[in-house]
Parts: C-alpha cells; structure tokens; sequence
C-alpha cells in the first residue's frame, strides 16, 4: 500500500525550549544548593547566580539549534534528565536513611505563615526520615513523569 510513499524523515528543530529550561533550572538549583557561600560573601553568590544561568541558556540557544534532534530525541533527552533526577534522589534518599547523624533545630517559633526556627541546630543521632521522606516522594514524582506516556507533538 504504501509503495510508492517516501518515508517522511523528522524535521530538525535542534534542542527544545522545554529542554532547555531544564537544563538551565537545575544548573540554577544545583549553584543555589551547592554553590560556595562561606569564603566568598553574599555579593559573589549573588553575582554568580545572576549571571550563570542567563550564560548557561544563551550558549544552550546558540548550540542547541545546531544539534540533530527532532520532537522524538527531545522527548527521549527530557526523559533521561529527569529519569537521572530520579536516580540521583533516591541515592539521596537512600544516603539520608543510612546516615548515623543529621541536625535538628532546638527551639521554634511560631509565625503568621509556619514555624521558623530560633534555635541552633544540633547533631542527632539517627537518620533523617522526614527528608528520605520527601526525598523518595519527589524520586517518584519525577520517574512517573520520566515514564508517562505524552502527547505526540509531531
């Protein structure tokens, strides 16, 4: 029957805006998590912030048009990411379940919107099971979302 048609080949739209979104979320979470605060001040950590993500994104814009992706490998790179995602919050959570310490707030106060601590925070014994908690709930969040069946954009 189809004989006599071509097959159809993808159309090239490089990286998607969706994916690098992404790309540029996480790299401005990891800065805000993991990035340096103690030797350098509050005005680096600002400064480095504001201005790497916005760097991250225009080099991914400049770059990612050059790359060989259609809607199918964006849909296949977004789920790697954040099947990654997934991976690298159960290994967290699975480090927060056999860890021997974690720290606690001694004293809390109660404000009009929750609880702040005014206390200091002191090393427990045992694991820290409200954060393997939330740990393994958003792991699933993001393996659903990485294995969900979506809408073909083709």
């Amino acid at each position: 029957m189809n004989e006599g048609r071509e097959k159809e080949k993808p159309i090239n739209i490089g990286l998607s805006s969706a994916n690098r979104n992404l790309i540029v979320a996480l790299v401005a979470f990891a800065l805000l998590i993991w990035g340096p605060i103690d030797p350098y001040g509050i005005i680096v950590r600002l400064a480095y912030l504001i201005i790497i993500p916005p760097l991250v994104w225009f080099i991914l814009l400049k770059w990612g048009r050059s790359l060989r992706m259609d809607f199918s490998a964006n849909d296949y790179f977004n789920r790697a990411v954040v099947g990654v995602l997934a991976g690298i919050l159960l290994a967290s959570a699975f480090m927060s379940y056999t860890s021997k310490y974690h720290y606690e707030c001694t004293q809390y106060e109660q404000t009009y919107d929750g609880r702040d601590c005014v206390g200091d925070y002191t090393v427990t014994k045992g694991p820290d099971y409200a954060g393997m908690f939330i740990e393994v709930v958003l792991a699933g969040v993001a393996f659903w979302y990485a294995s969900s069946k979506r809408i073909d954009k083709e």
